[in-house]
C-alpha cells in the first residue's frame, strides 16, 4: 500500500479499531440466501403434500357420502353381510364426526337378525372401534358393542388389539361412569395388563361377581409379567386392586387361588389401616419408628372390610390346606402368606392363631425351611455371622427365594407361640418340638448378628428387602431369650460369641460423644425427630464421623439385643453415661453460678416425723432438676439436727423414702407384694377405683405419688445409692420402652399370682362339660374396699359371653392381659414418668428385668478380698489385730449373714454390683473405743463402727448380736 508521504517502504499501521467488514457480511449474506432458498422449497413441498392429501380426502368423503346412502338403502335387503362390514367400516374410518351415529340401531337389527362370519365380525368390531374414537354420545356405540360381544363372542386378537380398546373404554369410562363399558370389558373376556389396570382404578360399586368373571380375573393374574406390571402401579390402585379381585370373587373360599392374589400381594410393600373423618391426614402415614419401616396407608373402612375376608377362617384353612398339599407355584404361595401377616397388623395375631390351629403346618414349615442350603449355611457358619457378600449370594440366589418368605411366616408363628403357650404346657398339646426350637434359636443367634452387621455395613438395594425380616427376627430373638430366662432351656453359654469382641471403653467413648451432642441439640427439634428408644444407641447412624460400620453395629447390638454383652460391660457403660451426665450438670450448674451467681443446688427441710410427706412437697415438682445435689437438714422434735450434708443425708432421706413409700402398709398404699415373692408392683386399687370412678380426686394423688416414688428409684440410680427393695420381673418388664410394645403374658401371671396360674392353666386341659359346668363368663371379680365389684374382659359383652371349649384360651389370655396389664397401666404409666425424668429411658433398655433389680439393689455375691481391699480406716490401721480378726470372722461367717452385716451398715443386704470400689461413700471402718460397747453404724455414709474388741470370739458375738438385731444405727 502507497501512503501521501512517497514512500513505499514504510509500513503503513492503522492505529485505529475499526475493521472492514465487507468480508464478514459477504458470508452471512450468501448463508442468509441458501436459508431462503431452502425455506422457500420445503413451503413448496409442503404445500404440495397438502394439496395431495386433501384431494385424497374430498374423495374419500365423497365415496364415504356414497357408502352411506348405499347402506340406509339396503340395509334390510339381501345385500352382502361382507360388503355392508367393508362399507361400515368404510364410514367410521373416513366419514365425518358422528356419521355413525344413525347407523347404530340398524346395526343392532343386523347383528340381532343375522349371523356373522368371522371376517365380517372383525371388521364391524373394528369399525365400531373407530367410530368410538369420533363420535360424541359414545353409548350408541357401546351398546353395539356389547350386543356383538354377547352374540358372537369376544374379538380374536389376530385382528383386535384388546389392550388398546381397554384402555380406550376406561376413558370413555372415565366420561360417563356407565356400568355398561364395566360389563363390555368383561365380555371381551380380555387377558392383557390394560384389563387389570381398569380393575385397578373402577369404583368396586360397579363390579359383581360371577363364575366367568372369576376365571376371568384368575387367568388375568397369572399370566407372564402380571407381578412387574402390578408392582409399577400406584400404592392406592394395588389396593383398589385387591379389593376388586375380592369383590369377583364373592368370598367364595372354594375359588381361592394363592398363586393369583400373589401377584397383587408381591407388590404391596406397605401396610394398610382405616382411617377415620377425623384423621388430619388419611393417605399416607409413615411408620414413626424409622426410615427404613414399612409405611402405613390409610384406606376406608369399606375397603378395610373386604380385605378382611382375606383373614376369614374360611380363606385362611383354604390358603393353608394349598400350602401343606403342594401348591403350583410354591414361591408365590408362601409369599402370599407372608404378605398377608404384614398387610394388616391388627388381623397378623388372626393368622397366627389359625396358623397355630392348622394340624400339621408348624411342622411342614419346618420340615421346608430347614431341608434349603440357606439354613444350613446361616446355621453353621463361623465367626458368629455371614460376611455381606455371602448374604448377598442366598439373597440373589433363585434356588433359596422362597427361603426368606418361610423364615418370616415361622419366625410370626414361633412368636406367636411364645406369647400364647404357658410354660407348662405337656408336649401332646404343645405344636412346637422342644428340641426343633433349640435348633431354630441355634440358626436365629447368626441370622440376627448377620443382618445386622449387614444392613450397616452394605447400601446394596438387593438387601433392602430384609430390613423387616431384621425386625421380626430381633423381636423373636428377644422372646426367646427371656423365655429362656425362666425355662433354661439353651444353657448358659449360648449367648457368648465367639470371634465378635466388644471394646467395651471404645464404645462407652462414642456414645459419650453422642449423648453429648444430643444434648446440645435438644433445643433443635428438627436435629432429633429421628430420635427413638427402641433404637437407642444406635439410632445417630449419621451423626458421627468417626462412627465406622461396625461400631454401629456393635452400638445396635447392645441397644437392640444387649444380652450378646457381658452383663458387667453393660454396667460399665450405665455407670459411664450417669458419670457424663452428672459432669454436664455440674459445668452447667457453675457456668450458672459463676455468671448468674444463682446456686441451682436443691435443698429441703425434712422432718423426722413426716419424711415421706416433706420430700414429696419439696421435690415432686422439680422434674428433671431432681438430677442436682441436694442438700437436707433433718428435724427432729427439738429442731434442725446438726451437721452438713455431704452425701450421707441425701442417702438417708432416698433410703427413708423408699422404705416408707413402698411399703405395702404405708398409708396410700401405692404399692403390693405378690404372695410367693415378697416383690413389689403398683397397687392394682388405683386403676379399679379410676375405673369406677371411685374417689378419682384421692387416685389423682396416689398417683402424683406413684410418680415421685418413680422420681426417688431414678434418683438412687443416678446418684448409685443401693435399696433394698425387690419388684416384681412383670413390673421391671415395664421399664424396657423398646419392648412397650409386648405386654406381659400368660407366664408372667405366675410370679403375680402361682394360683391363678395354674387354675388357668388347668382349663387347657379340661372338657367342654366340665369348662361349661364352671358358668364362667368374659368378667372378673375384684375386691374394693371389701365390696366385689365387676369388670368386663370383653366389653361390652363380656357378662353375655360364656367361656367354651372354643374361647378358653381367649378368656385365659383376657384374665392374665386384665391383672398384668389393663389394671397397672396407669399406676406404671406414672411411676415411669418420674423415673424418666432422671434416667435416659434407653439406658435402661440394655437390661432384662433380672439384671434391672440387680442395678437397683446390688449383686448377690459378696467377694470378701474386693471388700477388704476397698476400705477406709478411721482410727485403725489395716494390720491392727481387731482389724485382722475383724476379717477372719467376716470370711468364716455364712452367706447370709455376711449379707446381714453389710445392711447393718450400709442399709442394703447385696454388694455394689462393680465390687465395693463402686459404692459411694466407700465402706468404711471407724474405731469406737471402748470394748464394752456394742458395733454402731452410720448407714448414710457406710460406715461401721467398731470398738478395738482384739478377741475374735467377741467380735464374731457382737458383730452378729448387733447384725441380728438390727440395733445400734447412730447419725454420724
Amino acid at each position: 500500500m502507497l501512503n501521501f508521504s512517497g514512500s513505499t517502504k514504510r509500513r503503513v499501521v492503522n492505529l485505529g479499531d475499526r475493521r472492514n467488514p465487507r468480508g464478514k457480511n459477504f458470508l452471512e449474506q450468501a448463508k442468509l440466501d441458501r436459508l431462503q432458498r431452502e425455506e422457500a422449497r420445503q413451503k413448496e413441498k409442503a404445500a404440495q403434500v397438502l394439496a395431495t392429501y386433501i384431494r385424497r380426502r374430498l374423495e374419500l368423503l365423497a365415496y364415504s357420502n356414497e357408502f352411506l346412502q348405499e347402506w340406509e338403502v339396503n340395509v334390510n335387503g339381501d345385500y352382502f353381510n361382507y360388503t355392508l362390514a367393508c362399507r361400515f367400516h368404510f364410514i367410521a374410518k373416513f366419514g365425518q364426526r358422528d356419521d355413525t351415529l344413525p347407523l347404530m340401531s340398524s346395526l343392532r337389527h343386523i347383528f340381532t337378525t343375522r349371523s356373522l362370519d368371522s371376517e365380517s365380525y372383525s371388521i364391524y368390531f373394528q369399525a365400531l372401534v373407530k367410530s368410538l374414537m369420533k363420535v360424541s354420545d359414545p353409548m350408541p356405540v357401546i351398546d353395539c358393542l356389547s350386543l356383538l360381544c354377547q352374540k358372537f363372542g369376544p374379538p380374536s386378537s389376530r385382528y383386535t388389539k384388546t389392550g388398546d380398546l381397554i384402555s380406550l373404554l376406561y376413558q370413555v369410562f372415565i366420561q360417563t361412569e356407565d356400568q355398561k363399558i364395566v360389563d363390555l370389558v368383561f365380555d371381551l373376556h380380555p387377558q392383557c395388563h390394560e384389563f387389570l389396570h381398569f380393575l385397578a382404578n373402577v369404583p368396586r360399586n360397579y363390579l359383581s361377581s360371577s363364575d366367568e368373571k372369576i376365571e376371568i380375573v384368575h387367568t388375568a393374574l397369572v399370566q407372564d409379567g402380571v407381578s412387574d406390571f402390578i408392582s409399577h402401579l400406584t400404592d392406592h390402585q394395588k389396593i383398589n386392586l385387591l379389593v376388586n379381585v375380592l369383590i369377583v370373587d364373592n368370598d367364595k373360599s372354594s375359588t381361592f387361588d394363592l398363586t393369583a392374589y400373589a401377584s397383587i400381594l408381591t407388590s404391596m410393600n406397605f401396610s394398610i389401616q382405616a382411617y377415620t373423618d377425623t384423621d388430619e391426614d388419611h393417605l399416607v402415614k409413615e411408620a414413626s419408628e424409622s426410615s427404613e419401616r414399612v409405611k402405613t396407608i390409610e384406606v376406608s373402612t369399606e375397603d378395610l372390610k373386604i380385605i378382611q375376608t382375606l383373614y376369614s377362617p374360611s380363606y385362611m384353612n383354604h390358603a393353608f390346606r394349598q400350602l401343606i398339599n403342594g401348591a403350583s407355584n410354591l414361591p408365590s404361595a408362601v409369599h402370599s402368606i407372608s404378605s398377608l401377616l404384614w398387610l394388616v397388623p391388627e388381623y397378623s395375631t388372626r393368622v397366627c392363631m389359625m396358623m397355630s390351629i392348622t394340624s400339621g403346618l408348624q411342622e411342614w414349615l419346618f420340615t421346608q425351611l430347614s431341608s434349603l442350603q440357606a439354613y444350613d449355611h446361616i446355621k453353621f457358619c463361623e465367626n458368629d455371622r455371614l460376611s455381606t457378600s455371602e448374604i448377598l449370594e442366598l439373597v440373589l440366589s433363585p434356588t433359596q427365594e422362597v427361603f426368606w418368605d418361610l423364615l418370616y411366616i415361622y419366625e410370626q408363628l414361633l412368636s406367636y407361640w411364645v406369647i400364647v403357650a404357658n410354660d407348662f404346657e405337656n408336649a401332646s398339646s404343645n405344636p412346637f418340638d422342644l428340641a426343633q426350637i433349640v435348633d431354630f434359636c441355634h440358626f436365629l443367634r447368626p441370622l440376627c448378628l448377620t443382618l445386622i452387621f449387614c444392613l450397616n455395613e452394605s447400601t446394596d438395594i438387593s438387601l433392602h428387602g430384609l430390613t423387616q425380616l431384621k425386625e421380626s427376627s430381633l423381636s423373636l430373638l428377644n422372646q426367646l431369650y427371656i423365655k429362656n430366662l425362666r425355662s433354661n432351656y439353651l444353657g448358659k453359654d449360648f449367648w457368648k460369641l465367639k470371634s465378635i469382641s466388644f471394646e467395651i471403653n471404645a464404645m462407652i467413648q462414642v456414645i459419650i460423644e453422642e449423648e453429648s451432642s444430643k444434648r446440645n441439640q435438644d433445643s433443635d427439634s428438627s436435629e432429633n425427630e429421628n430420635w427413638d428408644p427402641t433404637v437407642g444407641f444406635s439410632k445417630y447412624k449419621k451423626s458421627s464421623r468417626r462412627r465406622t460400620a461396625e461400631m454401629t453395629s456393635k452400638l445396635e447390638i447392645l441397644s437392640r439385643v444387649p444380652f450378646f454383652i457381658d452383663f458387667f460391660d453393660r454396667v460399665k457403660v450405665f455407670q459411664s453415661l450417669l458419670k457424663a451426665d452428672q459432669n454436664s450438670i455440674l459445668s452447667r450448674s457453675e457456668t450458672v453460678m459463676f455468671y448468674e451467681g444463682i446456686n441451682d443446688k436443691l435443698t429441703a427441710d425434712i422432718h423426722r416425723e413426716t419424711i415421706m410427706e416433706d420430700a414429696y412437697e419439696q421435690f415432686h415438682k422439680v422434674g428433671s432438676n431432681f438430677k442436682n445435689k441436694i442438700q437436707v437438714t433433718f428435724y427432729n422434735e427439738h429442731g434442725p439436727e446438726a451437721g452438713i450434708d455431704g452425701g450421707g443425708l441425701t442417702k438417708e432421706l432416698l433410703t427413708n423414702v423408699v422404705s416408707e413409700g413402698f411399703d405395702p402398709k404405708f398409708g396410700l398404699h401405692l404399692f403390693k407384694e405378690t404372695e410367693a415373692n415378697n416383690e413389689l408392683y403398683p397397687n392394682d386399687d388405683i386403676y379399679l377405683k379410676i375405673a369406677k370412678r371411685i374417689d378419682l380426686p384421692k387416685q389423682q394423688q396416689r398417683l402424683n405419688y406413684v410418680k415421685f416414688l418413680g422420681m426417688i428409684v431414678g434418683k438412687c440410680l443416678y446418684e448409685s445409692v443401693l435399696i433394698d427393695i425387690g419388684f416384681a420381673p412383670f413390673f421391671l418388664a415395664k421399664w424396657k420402652v423398646a419392648q412397650s410394645s409386648q405386654n406381659c403374658s400368660i407366664n408372667d401371671l405366675s410370679y403375680l399370682d402361682r394360683q391363678l396360674y395354674l387354675n388357668l392353666s388347668k382349663l387347657l386341659t379340661m372338657s367342654a362339660d366340665d369348662i361349661n359346668a364352671l358358668d364362667l363368663t368374659f368378667v372378673i371379680d375384684e375386691n374394693v374396699d371389701s365390696k366385689i365389684l365387676q369388670y368386663d374382659l370383653a366389653p361390652p359383652y363380656g357378662a353375655m359371653t360364656s367361656v367354651s371349649k372354643s374361647n378358653r384360651l381367649q378368656y385365659i389370655h383376657s384374665v392374665a392381659n386384665f391383672k398384668l396389664n389393663k389394671s397397672l397401666h396407669v399406676q406404671t404409666k406414672y411411676f415411669l414418668e418420674g423415673l424418666f425424668e432422671i434416667i435416659d429411658a434407653e439406658w435402661l433398655n440394655i437390661f432384662d428385668p433380672f439384671e434391672l433389680q440387680m442395678l437397683i439393689s446390688g449383686g448377690n455375691d459378696i467377694d470378701v478380698q474386693d471388700w477388704k481391699d476397698n476400705v477406709h480406716y478411721g482410727g485403725y490401721f489395716d494390720d491392727d489385730l481387731t482389724i485382722v480378726l475383724f476379717w477372719e470372722v467376716v470370711e468364716e461367717m455364712s452367706p447370709q449373714e455376711r449379707c446381714d452385716l453389710i445392711k447393718f451398715v450400709t442399709s442394703v443386704s447385696r454388694a455394689p454390683l462393680l465390687g465395693f470400689k463402686a459404692l459411694t461413700p466407700h465402706f468404711g471402718i471407724h474405731n469406737s473405743g471402748s470394748p464394752d460397747r456394742l458395733p454402731t453404724a452410720s448407714t448414710c455414709v457406710n460406715l461401721l463402727k467398731l470398738p478395738d474388741y482384739k478377741d475374735k470370739t467377741l467380735i464374731r458375738e457382737k458383730l452378729l448380736y448387733a447384725s441380728k438385731a438390727n440395733s445400734g444405727f447412730d447419725l454420724s
